[in-house]
């Protein structure tokens, strides 16, 4: 709901909690709102990490497209974009 309502801080700050308390696709979906918020933050080298954790634990095939796609715009917006 903190997503959702764009507050982006408070899932950043809650993600590492609920990381530990969820599992499968909850976990996946935690992974995927903490990339996005730092993303939307404007934190792009954060954001690149935490997709980069998204993309290692082997998401659905709906998440990983999106959050190659976000690594790529993390790069570009960090200025390297040759990577």
């Amino acid at each position: 709901r903190a997503y959702d309502k764009k507050r982006f801080t408070q899932v950043i700050e809650d993600g590492s909690t609920l990381l530990k308390k969820a599992s499968g696709k909850d976990k996946e979906q935690v992974r995927f709102l903490v990339a996005e918020s730092y993303f939307r933050l404007g934190k792009h080298r954060d954001a690149a990490l935490r997709y980069n954790e998204l993309i290692e634990a082997k998401p659905s095939k709906e998440r990983l497209p999106h959050a190659k796609m976000r690594i790529a715009d993390c790069f570009k917006n960090l200025g390297d974009r040759d990577t």
